[in-house]
């Protein structure tokens, strides 16, 4: 009997990225950025949208601040499996209407908890929206980038201390911050993030897993920089899919996710952001 050993094969891997942009309100959109730009830059004016939108996330249209990037490696979840094995069976299993594999929406959410692989929905959706730009080379890798405008997608969370311990922060208004969120304190040294880990009497927060300045989990503030009045305090960012399938609509939850990331990326009045859904197939021969 022959043996044959099989070596060869693919890794399927994904990422979420964030990058964060200060941009002036006559440019606050995806479609302004990418003609300022190719106006601005000789370089540009014929270069692909797959070039321009590398050249908007490192900051180059003049008049914008790029203010940071954030995000990693995500988990591909059970419903895109499973929709994705459906489609391969093809004759033999009818894949139902829903089963397209089609990105419909990207959505944030406020839950900072891991996930899991049976996981079907975000912890707690915040906001979502039709990707803006979608890109293929043809040989190892896919994206999906959506566009968040200055008054798209912020928390409400955002307040400011009232008194403080080590590891409770009284808020003036507890509206819009959740049990499991993530959430940020400036002090006039440090900007610090933490998990809320409960609320009590509405507007009580307790803090864990801190990090920032020295910190890298901590379960207090540190002894010389306990947070103060009127320390502004914001909801985060916490969590990123994306949901597929002609189920998808604008409404939260709706559609199979796909994927999902826990986050923490600041989202207010003055920031724009652009988040990017990678998706990447690596040989492994």
């Amino acid at each position: 009997m022959q043996h044959t050993d099989v070596r060869g094969g693919l890794r399927l891997s994904s990422r979420i990225e964030c990058t964060a942009l200060r941009v002036p309100d006559e440019l606050d959109d995806l479609a302004a950025l990418m003609a300022t730009l190719r106006r601005q830059e000789r370089r540009y004016r014929d270069a692909s949208t797959h070039e321009v939108m590398a050249a908007i996330r490192r900051g180059e249209v003049r008049h914008t601040q790029l203010l940071g990037r954030t995000g990693g490696e995500n988990k591909l979840v059970r419903g895109f499996y499973s929709d994705f094995f459906a489609r391969l069976m093809g004759r033999s299993v009818t894949p139902g209407v829903n089963q397209t594999l089609f990105i419909e929406k990207f959505a944030v959410g406020l839950n900072f908890a891991a996930t899991t692989f049976n996981q079907t929905q975000l912890g707690s959706e915040l906001y979502r929206a039709t990707p803006t730009e979608f890109y293929d080379d043809t040989v190892s890798t896919f994206s999906a980038t959506t566009y968040i405008q200055k008054s798209q997608a912020n928390p409400t969370g955002n307040t400011t201390v009232s008194s403080a311990t080590s590891t409770v922060l009284t808020v003036a208004s507890g509206t819009g911050f959740i049990v499991g969120g993530r959430a940020q304190v400036e002090t006039g040294s440090t900007t610090y993030k933490f998990t809320i880990s409960a609320i009590n009497g509405g507007n009580q927060l307790t803090c864990t897993n801190i990090t920032g300045g020295s910190l890298t989990g901590a379960g207090a503030f540190p002894a010389g920089d306990i947070p103060v009045s009127p320390n502004p305090v914001k909801a985060l960012h916490s969590e990123a899919g994306c949901f597929i399938g002609g189920g998808a609509t604008g409404d939260p939850n709706t559609g199979t996710m796909m994927n999902r990331r826990p986050i923490e990326q600041l989202k207010d009045s003055s920031i724009s952001l652009l988040y990017d859904f990678v998706l990447a197939c690596e040989s492994l021969d």
